[in-house]
């Protein structure tokens, strides 16, 4: 018999529990294959059950990843503008130095080695911020010092990079918090995920509990009845996307079991539940 695949991922995770939670719903206990502390667990209709809270965890990190990618997208949008303001402010002014329009020492007001008139690359948001604050606080020193005399630069104006950074920062500060509640948000995952009352147990549990429960069952047969509680084999079908439930919808009745063949015992319908086992061994 192929060695079954426990879930690897939360998505793998969900459509296991989901399949599990859709074929128990409404079927006795008896009629379950695994205990009732598994059903307890895997329960979507108590909301304080740990897979609820598992899937409840998981939309929070949908959400947070959402807000937190809307935000990213403003700051990779306003970095690029910010850094070829200072970029072209920088190349503006080299180029004044060229034409004796001022001395090479004015690159000093900016954190530059006067004699150097290569133009740093700005590779980081930090080093974006550091060297625009640099710049504005440099010109209005010089604007100081030259008192009556100075001559401001122009393309870009010294307001064209305030106001690329203003745009830069407020959208970091936007996006910082949203990092924070999407960190938190995946703690509260990870803190669901492991020791003996976690969904890595619970899945282990709902694969124990179902194919033992379905043992005496030829192996097709089993390999089935079990991939309709959330069961996957190598190279068998995968688990199909199952939506939640119409709250409004009726419940669906349950399928009355097939008898086991008079006379092949193996051949037990793929739909026969764990009491009916129990009665013919």
């Amino acid at each position: 018999m192929p060695s079954r695949t426990i879930p690897k991922s939360h998505i793998a995770r969900r459509k296991t529990i989901r399949r599990a939670y859709n074929k128990g719903k409404n079927l006795a206990l008896g009629d379950r294959p695994f205990p009732a502390e598994v059903w307890a667990k895997i329960n979507l209709d108590d909301a304080t059950s740990l897979a609820s809270r598992y899937f409840a965890s998981l939309g929070a990190v949908d959400t947070a990843e959402r807000n937190l990618s809307d935000s990213t997208t403003v700051v990779e949008r306003t970095f690029p503008v910010l850094a070829r303001c200072i970029s072209h402010f920088f190349q503006v002014l080299d180029f004044a130095i060229e034409r004796e329009i001022w001395p090479p020492s004015v690159r000093e007001y900016h954190g530059r080695d006067k004699n150097v008139a290569k133009v740093p690359v700005i590779t980081s948001h930090d080093e974006a911020i550091e060297r625009a604050e640099a710049i504005i606080e440099g010109e209005k020193q010089r604007a100081k010092e030259d008192g009556s005399q100075h001559r401001p630069m122009a393309l870009p104006a010294l307001d064209e990079l305030k106001r690329d950074l203003k745009a830069f920062t407020d959208a970091r500060t936007i996006q910082s918090p949203k990092k924070d509640i999407l960190v938190l948000a995946q703690s509260a995952v990870d803190a669901l995920m492991e020791g003996p009352e976690g969904i890595l147990r619970l899945i282990e549990d709902l694969y124990d509990e179902t194919e033992h429960t379905y043992r005496h069952l030829e192996d097709g047969a089993k390999r089935t009845i079990c991939h309709e509680w959330g069961i996957t084999y190598e190279g068998g079908p995968e688990l199909p996307d199952e939506e939640d439930p119409d709250p409004g919808a009726p419940p669906t009745p349950p399928t009355p079991p097939t008898p086991p063949h008079p006379r092949r015992r193996q051949n037990l319908s793929v739909t026969t539940t764990k009491a009916n086992i129990e009665k013919i061994q």
